[in-house]
């Protein structure tokens, strides 16, 4: 185990800022609302025909963490800093794999609402504090049509209080940078 302190500030708002100046990234922002599905929507779109007028600013990721999660999918492959991790991982665990950068404004009571994946998911917190829950799965036969890789996302609502009631709880927790 390491310690929480080995990956404070290992990437920050700064490092994020640098990375928008320096290369043509995209981001989305997730919906933060528990009632509903995890929706997406974008966070910019491009204002002209050049580089500068075209890629995503810093000033437009921070007025997104106004409206939910900013997310950066595969960021590992796209910034120089995250590179050396999402590599490390590969390695390691003899896979491939996307590093996700997932930034939240301090404050927010929900980042995103319960949700499942299509992968496994490690979570390093490297800056501020996330208070977690982990739920199993839920019963594939409660919703037998929905995809059971992407309850809680798009239209398909997971609501907390459904998972609280007769969910079975595997992890709670603050992660501390």
């Amino acid at each position: 185990d390491l310690p929480s302190s080995s990956l404070q500030g290992f990437f920050t708002m700064q490092h994020l800022e640098k990375a928008l100046e320096d290369d043509f990234l995209d981001a989305a922002r997730g919906s933060t609302d528990n009632r509903k599905g995890w929706k997406i929507t974008t966070v910019s779109n491009p204002r002209g025909d050049s580089f500068e007028e075209a890629r995503m600013t810093y000033e437009d990721v921070l007025a997104a963490l106004d409206k939910g999660t900013v997310i950066f999918n595969a960021a590992g492959a796209h910034i120089p800093r995250l590179a050396g991790p999402s590599l490390a991982v590969t390695d390691a665990a003899s896979t491939p794999n996307a590093l996700n950068v997932y930034i939240t404004a301090p404050g927010k009571r929900t980042s995103a609402p319960p949700h499942t994946d299509k992968q496994d998911v490690i979570v390093c917190q490297t800056l501020g504090s996330k208070f977690w829950r982990v739920y199993a799965p839920t019963d594939p036969s409660d919703k037998p049509l929905a995809d059971v890789f992407a309850r809680g996302k798009g239209d398909d609502s997971l609501p907390l209080h459904i998972l609280q009631e007769s969910g079975t709880l595997l992890v709670e927790t603050t992660l501390n940078a």
